[in-house]
């Protein structure tokens, strides 16, 4: 079975080489074409998986069209606000009879949809499921263990692709929520950033768990609203994905939440390390909630952080100024 990664990050170039450790037919488009070289001439993707070496059976794709129209599976590892404009411009270069598999764990700034909705908005007719869950690149790239979920519509064809993609590293579970299973991943990375500022403050492990467990409630409320499974949020693609992302350095949100509290951060920069989608999914989801009549107090504060509307030491003490209630 061919299967084309598109998208040469962190993770697309991680789920490729190790896929490729378990079959011959696994595809990496790579569009930048000095990028393609020296992955092609030195097996590692320095930009994004430094020291990293990368599956010999890898093959590196110049040429999209040419394998996307051959391939059954896609995984697509793109970065969610770069979605609907990839999908656009290529949406003639896939088979019909292709899965595609959504990476991208964000929400569109603009049309404040799910990547499955930008999907079906530019291919109403293909098929499609969802990959998220906690995996670091670095980690799944080095063949440690690794537990995620797949998710399609039918369980069925759920079951099948955690078949082909399951590795002896990578242990895929399935699901038939694929709404769920994007929301634990796009929500979580917007309390990662929350945890991480209040890292930078030094407020204390109680203070990041607190964080952590409320701003799991809030992202659970407007979750379930927008159509989740509850169980799929208390799975390893919700709280999962929570607890790996709020507790470690190697999150991009958590550490640029590291960062802004202690004014090293400017957002005028572009990310070396890659893409930081809580930023623009904070904002999204709030703009969600307003709509739905949800409130969302962490999520709120770290929006107004992020547009520097309050310093991350008033976010904490307007945190604790709320009224009292009942959990």
């Amino acid at each position: 079975m061919k299967v084309l990664v598109i998208g040469a990050g962190a993770f697309g170039t991680a789920l490729a080489t190790t896929l490729s450790k378990k079959s011959s037919s696994i595809f990496l488009w790579v569009p930048d074409n000095f990028q393609r070289k020296k992955i092609i001439t030195n097996r590692i993707n320095e930009k994004y998986l430094p020291g990293i070496k990368l599956s010999n059976k890898l093959i590196i794709e110049e040429k999209l069209e040419t394998v996307a129209r051959e391939a059954e599976i896609v995984l697509l590892c793109l970065p969610a606000q770069k979605t609907k404009p990839f999908l656009i411009e290529n949406k003639n270069s896939f088979a019909k009879n292709s899965t595609i598999i959504l990476c991208g764990k964000g929400i569109d700034e603009h049309s404040l949809e799910l990547q499955s909705n930008i999907l079906r908005s530019v291919l109403a007719k293909q098929d499609y499921a969802v990959l998220s869950g906690p995996g670091f690149a670095d980690e799944i790239a080095r063949d440690l263990p690794t537990a995620m979920v797949i998710a399609h519509s039918k369980i069925e064809i759920a079951k099948k692709l955690q078949s082909v993609l399951s590795t002896n590293t990578l242990r895929l579970y399935s699901s038939n929520d694929p709404i769920g299973v994007q929301l634990g991943g796009a929500l979580k990375n917007v309390i990662a950033i929350s945890c991480g500022i209040s890292v930078g403050l030094n407020l204390g492990e109680s203070a990041k768990a607190s964080l952590m467990i409320r701003g799991f409630s809030e992202m659970y409320n407007v979750a379930v609203k927008l159509g989740a499974k509850k169980k799929t949020l208390l799975g390893l693609s919700g709280f999962g994905d929570l607890a790996l992302t709020c507790n470690s350095e190697k999150s991009r949100n958590f550490k640029m939440g590291v960062k802004v509290s202690r004014g090293e951060f400017s957002f005028d920069d572009k990310p070396k390390s890659g893409t930081i989608e809580g930023i623009k999914t904070a904002e999204a989801t709030l703009k969600i909630a307003k709509t739905l009549k949800i409130d969302m107090p962490i999520f709120k504060t770290v929006v107004e952080v992020l547009k520097g509307l309050i310093t991350p030491q008033e976010a904490a003490k307007s945190l604790f100024k709320r009224p009292l209630r009942v959990e």
